[in-house]
């Protein structure tokens, strides 16, 4: 009965590492943006999400939102490093500014209908997530543009 124990823990062990969306070096960045451990970090991503437990979901999902914006924040950064000396920076600073007010207000709304109860933050901290990726996916679109025609070239 023990062996069999042991094999289900370990085949859960395998199924949750293989699932970890993050690698080591996301894990540290998400850890020191956060004043964490890895260890913590890693505990929190592979049970809190699907724990069913509010307040380990909530973590969880806090913890996916920092991720996508450390991703965004990198390729935002490489954008401005490629658009220097085009006068793109002095236009893609404040389109940024403006983006992020629109996230945190759209973000905002989107959870209202859960203000002042258990759902709130997990529901703030998804949108969050999913607004910071489709905003990645953007800003690296046009960090991939190589022709005349890309925004801020000019």
């Amino acid at each position: 009965m023990k062996l069999v124990f042991v094999l289900i823990m370990m085949m859960y062990a395998i199924s949750a590492e293989a699932a970890m969306p993050y690698n080591d070096k996301m894990i540290a960045a998400i850890a020191k943006k956060t004043n964490s451990s890895k260890e913590e970090v890693l505990a929190s991503l592979k049970t809190g999400c699907d724990s069913g437990i509010t307040i380990y979901m909530r973590q969880c999902s806090f913890l996916h939102s920092v991720a996508a914006d450390i991703k965004l924040n990198a390729v935002y950064q490489q954008l401005l490093k490629k658009l220097q000396g085009t006068g793109g920076v002095e236009k893609l600073r404040p389109a940024q500014r403006a983006w992020l007010a629109f996230r945190n207000a759209n973000c905002a709304f989107d959870a209202s209908s859960w203000e002042g109860g258990t759902g709130h933050s997990i529901t703030v901290s998804t949108c969050e997530t999913d607004m910071a990726e489709k905003r990645t996916r953007e800003l690296g679109k046009y960090l991939r543009c190589d022709d005349n025609g890309c925004p801020g070239s000019n």
